[in-house]
């Protein structure tokens, strides 16, 4: 995972260096970088309990007016809430060294990872001689990557994620013939395996007829706000 996160990041570099010697007008099919850096909440299931927190992120590489892939990079300050009754299975589960007296276990997660994105609908002019480019993109993405934790109170989890999402970027006008600041709104759900025994525990929560096994998969959310820059 991460070589193809720094295959895409090479490739953004190339398309960089690509446009800068070619003035040429940008087409539909025009290879072009694009980066973007800010702010991330983040919020995940782990162990039979759950964690948020927030921090920053961003992500570089290459785009056409169509289509996109990128390396994506977050770094967020995280509280892990375990759950009620939780013993030494549930923190190992969690790469909690030991179980510690606070009900709150603090530490920091870093995810590394790359992502494909296809626009559903761009409004405004997408050529180099443009004052507008393409102003507003509505897009949807998906992805793959590693999560990386690391507690306060000592120890560690990596688990791989797949990202599903969408967002809208909203450009300003071009502050140079060859670079368009904006904004860049994404709202991914992150899905990953359970390990913490949970899932093979077949019961009811409540009045039932059947007796049904939870789901297998972590679900999660991520949100970022950030400044995006593209040629």
């Amino acid at each position: 995972m991460i070589g193809a996160a720094v295959a895409v990041t090479a490739m953004g570099m190339a398309a960089r260096t690509a446009r800068a010697d070619d003035a040429k007008p940008v087409t539909d099919a025009t290879l072009r970088w694009e980066g973007s850096l800010g702010g991330t909440i983040v919020y995940d299931p782990l162990a039979g309990g759950s964690f948020d927190g927030g921090g920053v992120g961003g992500s570089y590489g290459v785009r056409t007016h169509r289509w996109g892939a990128f390396a994506d990079y977050r770094l967020a300050s995280i509280e892990w809430m375990p759950p009620t009754g939780g013993g030494a299975a549930t923190y190992a589960a969690a790469g909690v060294g030991a179980p510690v007296s606070k009900y709150g276990v603090g530490g920091h997660m870093q995810w590394l990872g790359v992502a494909g994105r296809a626009n559903l609908l761009s409004l405004g002019e997408h050529d180099a001689d443009g004052m507008l480019h393409e102003f507003f993109e509505l897009f949807v993405e998906a992805g793959a990557g590693e999560q990386l934790i690391g507690w306060h109170d000592g120890g560690s989890l990596t688990r791989g994620e797949v990202v599903v999402g969408g967002g809208v970027k909203l450009y300003g006008v071009r502050i140079r013939h060859d670079r368009t600041v904006g904004l860049l709104l994404r709202i991914d759900e992150t899905l990953g395996r359970r390990d913490d025994g949970y899932s093979t525990a077949v019961g009811c929560a409540g009045p039932c007829d059947m007796a049904t096994r939870p789901s297998s998969l972590d679900i999660g959310m991520v949100g970022m706000l950030t400044v995006v820059v593209t040629d």
